[in-house]
């Protein structure tokens, strides 16, 4: 049995992959918008690419439409991002309240426990487009010898008394969110590593363990620093495009490279899954080298768009390939569904006794059993002896009864507790 709580089954690699396929999928959506933020012009074809991949940070501001109804300034956008961790943390204390107040509990797992998935889960999908909007505010171009502005934002002048106070709250909330945030649930993981197959540690760091290998359940911490350190990148080196083209991919490299070293995924079609997406994130990311030098030498026009349509194609089959899985595993899902709904009409109620059997010898009658007359007729199901635990299969009928009475002195106790008081009931 694995992190995940599921045992190895015959197929393992469909069992249970849906939402690490999904994890997958918005990194790479993530990572690879991260090329529309580095300061080289690209063909038309990649911008809107980058455009349908930004919706992996789930930016508000992304979207030119929502720009226009609500109109913030740089500072507005820059507070609100920093308190998008508290709205994740509130988000989550109303679904658990909605899941109180409808009793949609689970046995086993207390409410605090879907509490702290969800805030997790959150976070998970909000952590990097919260840090590009918090870095932002730490890089200046000079404009003029005693003028200098934000580098993503040219209307706000640095080095005066607000951006002073940004720059300070940012310090403190990288510190406490950036690299506080993976290692907070590092922490949690790891003082509960020895119960983290427990039904409510499954439950609370499912999100970010499920289908880990054991030796490597912390690999989601990672993964959630490998995107601070891309976005930092592209953030900070703004000034020297050829160097924020040059660390870009070689990050994205490194990356991958690590990924593929540790191959963190019990399941080895998420492994593959994975490094296929840090494969394209790290074209996609290198490519804008080829573009910065194009702007120098021309280039080639049909290097361009051969190059263009690559990733573009790359992007569209790994997206087919994510969701041929995730429909494979909800398909598979419902027709386990529908077998075990199948079994369960015939299904025959089992009780375990613990006791001290007696050796296998023929049942004797006992006349003293209650009701014991004309009922020898009846089918019964033969109790199995000379095991210390021994499991009886029976349906509700006094012959069943009657036979597990009278397999042994030393049952009577205990069968009088377990089966007859259900029987009477």
């Amino acid at each position: 049995t694995d992190y995940s709580g599921h045992s190895q089954r015959k197929r393992p690699e469909s069992s249970d992959i849906m939402m690490s396929v999904v994890k997958i999928v918005v990194t790479w959506l993530q990572l690879s918008s991260m090329a529309s933020k580095v300061k080289v012009p690209t063909s038309n074809e990649l911008q809107e690419l980058y455009k349908w991949e930004d919706l992996g940070n789930v930016s508000p501001w992304s979207f030119s439409q929502f720009n226009c109804v609500a109109r913030m300034n740089f500072y507005q956008r820059y507070y609100i991002s920093a308190l998008v961790p508290v709205g994740c943390m509130v988000l989550a204390a109303f679904i658990v309240f909605l899941r109180w107040a409808f009793r949609r509990e689970v046995p086993g797992v207390s409410l605090w426990d879907i509490f702290i998935m969800t805030c997790q889960m959150l976070w998970f999908l909000t952590y990097t487009m919260v840090n590009a909007m918090v870095l932002n505010v730490f890089k200046c171009r000079q404009l003029d010898d005693d003028l200098s502005v934000l580098a993503d934002e040219v209307s706000i002048v640095c080095g005066t008394q607000e951006h002073r106070r940004a720059v300070m709250f940012g310090f403190v909330f990288v510190g406490l969110y950036t690299f506080g945030l993976p290692l907070q649930a590092f922490f949690q993981m790891w003082s509960n590593r020895h119960q983290l197959l427990q039904r409510r540690m499954r439950v609370r760091y499912f999100f970010l363990c499920n289908n880990y290998r054991n030796n490597v359940f912390w690999y989601e911490c990672f993964g959630m620093f490998r995107k601070a350190v891309i976005t930092a990148t592209v953030t900070l080196l703004q000034d020297d495009v050829s160097v924020q083209v040059f660390t870009v991919s070689l990050v994205s490299l490194v990356f991958l490279t690590v990924h593929t070293h540790f191959k963190p995924y019990a399941v080895p079609m998420l492994n593959e899954l994975e490094t296929a997406a840090l494969f394209i994130s790290a074209v996609t990311l290198s490519s804008c080298t080829f573009f910065y030098f194009k702007n120098f030498s021309g280039g080639n026009d049909l290097y361009e768009s051969a190059l263009s349509w690559a990733i573009i194609v790359m992007s569209g089959m790994f997206m087919l390939w994510s969701l041929l899985l995730v429909s494979r595993d909800y398909a598979e899902g419902v027709r386990e569904k529908r077998r075990l709904k199948a079994l369960g009409h015939d299904r025959k109620r089992t009780v375990s006794v613990v006791a001290e059997t007696p050796p296998a010898d023929p049942f004797t009658l006992v006349e003293d059993f209650p009701g014991a007359s004309g009922i020898d007729g009846e089918e019964a199901v033969p109790a199995q002896t000379g095991a210390r635990r021994s499991e009886f299969t029976y349906s509700p009928t006094m012959a069943n009864i009657k036979k597990v009475w009278t397999s042994g002195s030393s049952f009577k106790q205990e069968i009088s507790k377990k089966v007859s008081s259900r029987f009477n009931e």
